[in-house]
């Protein structure tokens, strides 16, 4: 962030806005936020004294113990029909068994398969597959996929197929409304349930053939990956659009096909980094200059504040949420996780930035920069950087000094998070400063097995200088092709196939994308990565950052829509009873 006059970015990450006003207003413009934050609870004092300590931490924790009590917190996982089911059901395998869909997309012919049949004609030219790459694997339950298609010239109609262990799925459309130079097909629910059914946890052999006047033209083949399980959890992130700016959020499994607003910001009071508790119960916000950002707790479910605002970039929940560890973008305090209020647990050596608590709670990974001074107005860190962990103590409710567990050798490694597993850590690496930096690439270690030397993500990291950056664990394993996975997420000034050329853009649109973690893989320092694929319910126009998991999104029950957040509506369970409010319907 640069300040030029009366000119000045109040974003957490990246650019968030430009606009003529005193840098003042953007860290004073909480109450600025939609939707209506009326929930504020318990003022902070600012009272730091260890005798109050205690009292403190189980005040907080019973309240947050009888709110998760009545928030309906055994709400079911949906399913993809927008219709809910119960929580404590498994998530969906994808139903086995042989499989033969034909989906004719509407502008078809009806009678499109019987114009694939006869001879290829050598001299059309096969038609070009720009997204997805080939080796790309998704989930099950995605929704939104999209074939780019480039050529031949006068194509009239295509024929996609997929071919798996359980049989084959063909889709007929015709190019439609050119976009980019070239055609965009899109994978139907009903085509996308015969693919997932068709690979069986695996891989499918793609087969892309085009029809023009004069004949079936060549063929051309790839591969695309769908794993067993259908994804999980919800996804909050950061957007931008011209003045807007938001924490948009997107849960898997509902039949969403979009995301919706969690708390909008404006051009005086502007959203950007943010956390969330492993449950979904709560979510840290930072609203304006991140000199620090002006930083308040939200219960997720009613979308409320719940006590007064603290200063911090960056935060990370205990897994209980009775602790926030939170840091200026140069060290950590550790706080009570509603009002804010410091708390003792931290050893001497505070330094540091970018700080993620493991799953099972024993352990926190950070940034820890050489530079120790935050500079007021840039959330980032120049290099060198190491990764440190600290191991937490119940007993005495405190962590241990430091342990470097990656020593830079001139590079900056920041953005650390641990998987489900509590021992691999995705990071951020590049030789300059961490906010946005052109060269930032993903990589991996372990931190049960020290010395061991990160592996980098080849295939996702792609070629050039892509601004890979906040890459993100999904928080609950998968299988693909008879191996455990993990699904991971980061943002990317990448081209999206025919939609997004970024490559030639003055300005380019920050994405977020997700690919697949090949854990054996990366056990045997291969390169564990998949080709990303982009995810559907963000918006092309906007852009895009820091996608942050959380197991479950939590919501309120209901009676009827009134009951609900502004943006949600009452929808009925399954298995259950009652009903849940659900937005982006």
């Amino acid at each position: 962030m640069r300040a030029s006059g009366f000119f000045f970015s109040c974003a957490s990450i990246a650019t968030c806005v430009a606009m003529a006003t005193m840098s003042a207003a953007c860290s004073e413009g909480r109450e600025m936020l939609r939707p209506f934050d009326t929930g504020v609870g318990t003022e902070d004092t600012g009272t730091t004294q260890e005798d109050v300590t205690s009292d403190l931490v189980r005040m907080e924790d019973a309240m947050m113990t009888g709110m998760d009590a009545s928030d309906d917190r055994s709400t079911p996982p949906p399913t993809d029909t927008g219709v809910l089911t119960d929580r404590v059901d498994p998530p969906r395998d994808v139903p086995s068994g042989p499989v033969d869909v034909t989906v004719i997309v509407m502008g078809a012919p009806m009678n499109a398969p019987d114009r694939f049949t006869g001879a290829e004609v050598p001299s059309i030219a096969a038609p070009e597959i720009v997204y997805p790459a080939t080796g790309t694997v998704i989930p099950p339950n995605l929704r939104g996929l999209e074939y780019h298609l480039r050529g031949p010239s006068g194509v009239e109609l295509y024929e996609l197929g997929f071919v798996g262990t359980n049989g084959r799925v063909r889709v007929y459309a015709p190019c439609g409304t050119p976009v980019g130079g070239g055609c965009v097909i899109p994978i139907n629910d009903e085509a996308m349930g015969g693919i997932a059914r068709a690979a069986g946890g695996g891989e499918l052999r793609v087969t892309v053939r085009s029809r023009t006047s004069a004949g079936v033209g060549r063929t051309t083949s790839a591969t695309l990956g769908v794993s067993s399980t259908d994804i999980r959890g919800g996804v909050y992130y950061w957007t931008v659009e011209a003045l807007t700016n938001s924490i948009q959020r997107f849960e898997w499994g509902i039949g969403m096909s979009r995301s919706e607003a969690f708390v909008t910001g404006n051009a005086f009071a502007c959203v950007g980094c943010h956390s969330l508790s492993r449950n979904g119960a709560r979510v840290a916000v930072g609203v304006g200059i991140p000199g620090p950002a002006s930083t308040s707790t939200y219960d997720a479910a009613s979308r409320m504040t719940l006590g007064a605002a603290y200063p911090a970039n960056f935060m990370t929940f205990s897994p209980d949420n009775v602790r926030l560890l939170t840091s200026n973008g140069a060290s950590l305090t550790l706080r009570t996780p509603m009002a804010g209020v410091e708390i003792p647990g931290l050893p001497s050596d505070r330094n540091g930035t970018h700080p993620d608590w493991s799953p099972d709670g024993r352990f926190v990974v950070y940034s820890r920069p050489s530079a120790t001074v935050p500079i007021p107005g840039t959330p980032g860190h120049n290099p060198p950087a190491n990764l440190n962990i600290m191991a937490w103590n119940p007993g005495t409710t405190s962590f241990g000094n430091p342990t470097t567990i990656l020593t830079s050798m001139g590079e900056n490694n920041y953005y650390p998070h641990f998987a489900a597993d509590s021992d691999w850590v995705i990071f951020n690496r590049s030789t300059g400063g961490s906010s946005s930096a052109p060269d930032a690439r993903l990589w991996a270690m372990r931190t049960s097995v020290r010395g061991e030397p990160p592996v980098e993500f080849v295939t996702a990291n792609g070629t050039g200088n892509l601004t890979n950056s906040w890459p993100r664990w999904a928080p609950f394993r998968d299988n693909y092709d008879g191996g455990p996975i993990y699904w991971f997420t980061f943002s990317s000034h990448r081209d999206y196939g025919l939609r997004l050329n970024n490559s030639s853009a003055m300005s380019p649109t920050a994405q977020l994308w997700m690919a697949a973690f090949r854990i054996q893989r990366g056990e045997m320092r291969m390169d564990p990565s998949t080709p990303p694929f982009w995810l559907p319910f963000q918006s092309v126009r906007a852009s895009n950052h820091i996608a942050q998991w959380t197991e479950q999104v939590q919501r309120r029950s209901c009676t009827m829509d009134m009951d609900c957040p502004m943006g949600e509506r009452c929808v009925p369970l399954i298995s259950a009873g009652g009903n849940r409010c659900v937005g982006g319907m």
